[in-house]
């Protein structure tokens, strides 16, 4: 197997979370059946957000030095009962078990960050990883293709502390200062990080010490990470992959991941994983995912889509006391629309040269014969056309920047909107976009790039602003801010700044547009106030392509267009140029010859992916 986004990806399954698992065994055996062997293995020691078990099994992990690998093997043999041939991608759980959060007062799935600083618990969870590792290496290699080292809230990493000084991080602040060079500034209290003195953003001056605390609590989960990843680096086969729930840097709160392209440089790990329930789950849009496109490309870092939709016949029964609804937990509504996710989120990975596993988390995800024999065509889809696909050739691009992070002050409802809901809707709006981080932007080529959204450019200097005007501030291109650019400037606070850069005045609460010398600026500080038809009327003005009107959720490459759609209707594609052949690939259909333009009929919720033969 290989996972780096230079090679091939991967299409494979994981099973439920704790006794699901068991009450769920056929969908192992539906995905055996539809030709997936590659299956996460998911020996945990802990709970999850709503405290139930991670595991049916008993823990592996009993007391310090203690480990019982008897518990893997029965996890090992009950998936080998069912598939024979399954090779493992497995998590390494490296949160606090019951008895260690106990013994330490320190529980990491809340406070990585914290746990970090305790000799006690990293020697003994790096013993535990080590352990671990030895086991599965030893008794198991041919079988394990990787390891996925997981820490944090929900496994990602997460500090749920930003807040909270915390005694460990509290003690070793001023050591820390010292070593970065830095100024040792007070440590800020909880009211002041949520009340900054300008509203949404903490002043470079009176309020540094809240900027410089937020990069240093991002700072301690990063150093971790390395950590475990040059840890795990030691202890494994060369061909062995390694990869972490990390990278999500599209969130404008700074929780625990915005330090990752330190983590990437020192001990790049071989892929990131990002759950889908974190996108846009409705029918109607396409998806989407949370990786950073082009950093995974510029390091050669692969993603794995974690599809962890909940289809119409899905569990939502967590416990005998607990049901989940609505928010991410949205379940499709019958088989009609299973199959419709299943093909989007398979056309979405073979376009974006992403691995997927379908995550089964509750159990009964694909207990309907349409569902399993969607997944079984989706394999066979992947199987032929995943090696033709060169990746995206969308022509909008999101920016973000998360060194910035640290300085926006993400409570305020404009601010949460654009953390999480301005992107879920982006993915209705029928307009392709890849993701850059502002880092990428040196080393990229952007003349494939006529629309560029910047989600946070508030803290800017000179060498920043010429780098704009120089390279993305030109050839036609329309830029749009979506927080007020320079408001800290040259590390001074200078509201007025965001006039001088966009052309637009800082108070705009509705979009404003100007044109500056070769290029069109436009502010949209709230970005609630930019809906689908303002946002594919500026693509039109960039001159993006747009495929297709509104109603139909679109992904392309050179190779390949997705188009998804939730209402019946005729579909009127118009692709960039002519392609010689044109065939729907999950039904084989042919759709027309030497053609830029066709038409498909859609009765109901359905995905489309069509291969663009040149030849």
């Amino acid at each position: 197997m290989s996972l780096p986004i230079t090679d091939l990806p991967v299409f494979a399954y994981r099973p439920p979370y704790g006794k699901h698992l068991f009450d769920d065994m056929p969908a192992l055996a539906a995905a055996r059946d539809a030709g997936i062997d590659i299956v996460c293995l998911s020996p945990m020691n802990t709970a999850n957000s709503l405290g139930d078990p991670y595991s049916p099994y008993p823990t592996i992990w009993k007391w310090f030095d203690t480990y019982d690998f008897a518990v893997l093997e029965q996890q090992i043999n009950d998936i080998l009962a069912v598939n024979p041939r399954a090779r493992f991608i497995t998590v390494v759980d490296l949160n606090s078990p019951h008895w260690l959060a106990r013994r330490l007062s320190l529980d990491s799935f809340y406070e990585v960050s914290n746990c970090s600083l305790s000799k006690e618990w990293k020697n003994a969870t790096t013993d535990y990883l080590k352990a671990f590792l030895d086991y599965c290496e030893k008794h198991h290699a041919e079988r394990m293709l990787g390891y996925v080292i997981a820490c944090g809230r929900t496994l990602e990493w997460i500090e749920n502390y930003n807040c909270a000084a915390g005694t460990l991080k509290t003690a070793f602040y001023p050591q820390w200062c010292q070593q970065q060079q830095l100024d040792l500034l007070p440590i800020p209290r909880t009211d002041e990080i949520k009340k900054p003195a300008h509203g949404w953003i903490y002043d470079p001056a009176s309020e540094k010490h809240i900027s410089q605390w937020l990069y240093y609590v991002n700072y301690l989960t990063a150093d971790l990470a390395i950590h475990f990843i040059r840890c795990a680096r030691e202890h494994v086969r060369p061909e062995a992959r390694i990869g972490l729930f990390y990278g999500h840097i599209h969130h404008v709160h700074p929780s625990g991941q915005m330090d990752c392209e330190r983590v990437i440089k020192a001990a790049p790990p071989d892929f990131f994983i990002g759950a889908a329930c974190n996108s846009n789950p409705a029918m109607g849009s396409s998806s989407g995912y949370i990786c950073t496109l082009k950093m995974c490309q510029r390091y050669g870092i692969g993603f794995m889509h974690e599809c962890d939709r909940i289809t119409s016949t899905g569990n939502l029964q967590i416990n005998e006391h607990i049901a989940l609804s609505g928010g991410i937990w949205v379940k499709t509504e019958n088989s009609t629309e299973d199959c419709a996710m299943i093909r989007r989120e398979t056309a979405l990975c073979i376009i974006n040269r992403f691995s997927i596993w379908w995550f089964n988390i509750w159990g009964h995800a694909y207990d309907s014969d349409a569902a399993k024999a969607a997944l079984k065509n989706a394999g066979q889809v992947w199987n032929r056309y995943m090696p033709q696909s060169t990746g995206s050739t969308a022509q909008t691009l999101l920016v973000f920047d998360p060194e910035n992070n640290y300085h926006i002050n993400a409570s305020t409802p404009n601010l949460q909107h654009l953390s999480w809901k301005f992107r879920q809707e982006l993915y209705t709006y029928g307009v392709p976009f890849d993701t850059a981080a502002w880092t990428d932007l040196a080393d990229m080529d952007l003349s494939q790039y006529r629309l560029i959204l910047f989600q946070n450019p508030a803290c800017l200097d000179d060498q920043r602003l010429a780098f704009l005007r120089n390279k993305v501030l030109r050839d036609g291109r329309v830029v749009v801010w979506l927080c007020p650019p320079g408001t800290i400037f040259n590390g001074q606070y200078r509201p007025d700044m965001a006039e001088a850069i966009s052309g637009n005045a800082s108070s705009s609460d509705k979009c404003a547009i100007s044109t500056l010398a070769d290029a069109v600026s436009v502010s949209c500080y709230d970005s609630r106030t930019l809906g689908c038809d303002q946002f594919r009327e500026l693509a039109a003005m960039a001159k993006v392509h747009l495929y297709a009107d509104k109603n139909n959720a679109v992904m392309a490459s050179r190779e390949f267009l997705m188009v998804h759609r939730k209402d019946p209707g005729q579909a009127r594609i118009t692709l960039p140029v002519a392609a010689n052949t044109i065939t729907e690939v999950f039904t084989g259909r042919h759709i027309a010859t030497n053609s830029a333009v066709f038409t498909d009929t859609f009765s109901g919720p359905d995905t489309r992916l069509y291969h663009l033969a040149q030849d």
